[in-house]
């Protein structure tokens, strides 16, 4: 079998929803990228992170998907997901 994995096609239509630019009054996404730069975390403990995790959610799957923060997706994306710095992990 060649090609992707499911899962990548999956995570990856995930992320584009989030493509279009959107305001943040809240400061979310200063929030998760200092949280990140601090270590790697589940996506679910990392939303946690902020003032406001349900809002949190929709600013981090945009910074994924603009590569401020990064995902494996050879798992499937979702709450236990690993996000990281950008630029890489040593996993």
């Amino acid at each position: 079998m060649t090609g992707w994995r499911r899962q990548v096609p999956a995570g990856i239509d995930a992320l584009s929803v989030r493509r279009r630019p959107m305001a943040d009054p809240l400061g979310l996404e200063r929030q998760l990228l200092a949280a990140v730069v601090r270590r790697p975390w589940r996506f679910a403990e990392l939303v946690d992170q902020t003032h406001v995790p349900a809002v949190a959610r929709t600013h981090a799957v945009r910074l994924l998907w603009r590569r401020r923060m990064a995902v494996d997706l050879t798992l499937p994306f979702g709450d236990a997901a690993w996000v990281y710095p950008a630029g890489g992990h040593d996993g």
